[in-house]
């Protein structure tokens, strides 16, 4: 099982530490959870170092760009984040049942 683990964090481990820098919440939790699955620390920092400044580039060009509009801007973000917090929990069982499907599949084909 622990082989499964470190193949999905080799293809998309950058994207379970990026992607959670926008969700509040989950921004939070996400140092723990790629702590328990060991990523290793230097790419961990690599791509936490990439979100955080995705992030800040993204916050300070929405004020920027919003101006005096922010906070019907914020007010958006705020109405649809339950949403995006919704989906992004149901993603990990989403994908457990595609992998259990496709594993199925695999023992079920006679070629083998």
């Amino acid at each position: 099982m622990a082989w499964h683990r470190e193949r999905f964090f080799v293809r998309h481990g950058g994207k379970v530490v990026v992607l959670p820098r926008f969700v509040e919440g989950v921004r939070q939790a996400n140092g723990i959870i790629v702590g328990i699955t060991r990523m290793p620390r230097r790419r961990f920092l690599a791509f936490n170092t990439l979100g955080a400044a995705l992030w800040v580039g993204v916050r300070a060009g929405l004020g920027d760009l919003a101006g005096i509009h922010i906070t019907a801007v914020y007010e958006q973000i705020h109405r649809y984040q339950l949403s995006v917090v919704l989906a992004m929990g149901l993603m990990p069982a989403v994908l457990t049942v595609r992998h259990a499907l496709r594993h199925r599949r695999r023992e079920e084909d006679p070629r083998g």
